[in-house]
């Protein structure tokens, strides 16, 4: 079975704007062990920038202007195991998806300003 990475940007307002990734799991790791070395990476067991995983940016800021209610935290939701078809586009396994989290958390979550940050298209 694969698994399902599932996660939102949630602004100040609290809209919230959901996404998911599927990965491969041909070493059948657990939604628990998963579970359980994201939410030690991942500030206070949830937040990660998008960017550093090399995962779609799920902003409202990409369609409008950033607000005041913006941030640049992702937010983690949850996996579950999934006979759907993998859409990473990089081709990650899960566990080179958790490698590639603890990583990123070991070097830091890079925080940014919303308002002054670029888009680029």
């Amino acid at each position: 079975m694969n698994i399902k990475f599932e996660y939102l940007y949630r602004d100040g307002a609290n809209y919230k704007n959901w996404g998911s990734i599927v990965f491969s799991n041909p070493e059948n790791m657990s939604i628990q062990e998963l579970d359980s070395i994201l939410r030690q990476s991942f500030e206070r067991e949830e937040f990660f920038m998008a960017h550093q995983l090399n995962i779609d940016e799920l902003f409202f800021f990409n369609k409008i202007p950033a607000t005041v209610d913006d941030h640049c935290y992702h937010e983690y939701y949850g996996m579950e195991l999934t006979d759907e078809d993998v859409t990473d586009h990089t081709h990650r396994l899960a566990s080179e998806f958790a490698n590639q989290i603890r990583e990123e958390a070991n070097k830091g979550w890079e925080v940014f300003d919303p308002i002054n940050r670029i888009i680029q298209k």
